[in-house]
């Protein structure tokens, strides 16, 4: 639209906001068009959450959560044990009950006496001591008993991957009296069976695994510090003030004070 004299006319154009460059013209480097969108910035972070600064470690996705276990379960990297494995280690463990019992019945059949009786039985209890202790304290807290050990197998809670700790061990055991009962077809189990369990493991979800138990990594301690310097003390003070020139030395006990001059009054006598 121009005017009578061939002048683009001011009426019906839009005026340019302060600080944009005008229609035609070429707008400073770094600053959009007028009319155009000024280029998206960085992401602002959520809200209540401070701005990445820059430099600053990304963490990758997924960092702090546990990955997922292959198979769905936690020993899915250490292959079970074979019936072979198992039963060795059985015979081991009962060799630390019979040995004693043993002993014990050598000793009552040689003596024929209240002390060979004595003997025999308190070797008896010397075995049933070890068994508790190798077969329910030892195992169910590591995961090996001696036998156990001598194989390198493990015994684990199905689900955790964990030892199972000495009163699940003793029910375990107690569980054996199924495996026995059908023919000992129980304790055959494992040599068809996909996780090669037997009947008890069954009841009580253990599995005996292969390898010894991961050792426990220890944190190293903090290193010590160096102990700050002793500073000086202060010097003791001394007990009470010290006197002053011209004060009389307190003596034990207070003195009674003398009394106040009279002032002679106006005849000369004392008022």
């Amino acid at each position: 639209m121009t005017d009578p004299y061939g002048q683009p006319s001011p009426y019906g154009q839009q005026q340019p906001p302060a600080g944009q460059p005008g229609y035609g013209q070429q707008p400073p480097a770094g600053q959009p068009a007028y009319g155009q969108q000024p280029p998206a910035g960085p992401a602002s972070p959520p809200y209540g959450q401070p701005a990445a600064q820059p430099g600053a470690y990304t963490p990758p996705p997924g960092y702090g959560t546990t990955p997922p276990v292959a198979g769905g379960y936690p020993y899915a990297e250490s292959p079970f044990a074979g019936w072979g494995s198992r039963f060795g280690a059985y015979l081991v463990d009962y060799l630390v009950l019979l040995v004693p019992m043993i002993l014990g019945a050598i000793l009552f059949g040689a003596l024929h006496s209240v002390a060979g009786m004595i003997l025999g039985f308190l070797l008896y209890l010397v075995g049933l001591g070890l068994q508790i202790y190798n077969r329910w304290i030892k195992a169910g807290r590591t995961g090996q008993s001696w036998g156990k050990a001598a194989l390198h197998i493990r015994l684990v809670n199905e689900y955790t991957g964990q030892p199972i700790g000495g009163g699940m061990a003793f029910l375990r055991d107690l569980a054996h009296f199924v495996d026995g009962i059908i023919f000992y077809v129980g304790y055959l189990w494992p040599l068809w069976d996909a996780k090669s369990q037997t009947l008890a493991d069954k009841i009580v979800a253990t599995v005996v695994l292969t390898g010894d138990p991961a050792p426990v990594a220890v944190q190293p301690g903090y290193p010590q510090q160096p102990g700050y310097p002793q500073q000086p003390g202060y010097p003791q003070q001394q007990s009470g003030y010290p006197q002053q020139p011209g004060y009389p030395t307190p003596q034990p006990g207070y003195a009674p004070q003398p009394g106040y001059p009279q002032q002679p009054g106006p005849y000369g006598t004392p008022q």
